[in-house]
């Protein structure tokens, strides 16, 4: 805390590595205040460069998921949408499909709730593109198309949408 305090985020985490090394685990607690510390500092590129490094990282699966989402939280929020679109590929190569889809859920969810529906539109084209042989992302991508039209109030359209995917 107190190296974190000073903004020697290089020998915190250092320490910190050397100190669990030797109890062989990671704590959640850590990597949730070196968040809260790049939080603090309204920093994203360098949040974005952090949970990147985090990628290469022995992490137990657990937080190896939660890194994965403040990623695809921080490419968001630095843009543009490519940056998002081009993690859709390693999401769903490096997790299961419902861990991947959860992560994915989210990403979208947050484009559309900032009013965004291009950018999520563009994440789907990419899991769609990624994923199609994998029914549980393909049903992700027609239900995700359906919600964004109903969230810019094209009633007609989703509707349309959910009765043609419905009978297929």
């Amino acid at each position: 805390n107190t190296l974190l305090t000073a903004g020697n985020i290089a020998e915190a985490e250092r320490v910190y590595q050397d100190t669990m090394a030797q109890c062989n685990g990671l704590n959640w607690n850590y990597y949730n205040r070196l968040r809260q510390y790049y939080v603090s500092q309204s920093n994203v590129p360098a949040m974005l460069e952090w949970t990147a490094s985090l990628q290469a990282k022995a992490l137990p699966p657990d937080l190896r998921v939660q890194a994965f989402a403040w990623l695809f939280e921080a490419s968001r929020t630095v843009g543009p949408a490519s940056r998002v679109t081009d993690l859709v590929p390693v999401c769903i190569a490096n997790f299961d499909v419902s861990t991947s889809r959860g992560l994915l859920t989210g990403v979208i969810a947050a484009y559309d709730s900032a009013g965004d529906q291009a950018a999520a539109s563009k994440v789907l084209d990419a899991i769609e593109h990624t994923a199609r042989l994998q029914a549980e992302l393909r049903l992700l991508v027609t239900g995700q198309r359906v919600n964004l039209l109903f969230s810019t109030a094209q009633w007609a359209k989703a509707e349309e949408r959910f009765q043609k995917e419905a009978k297929t």
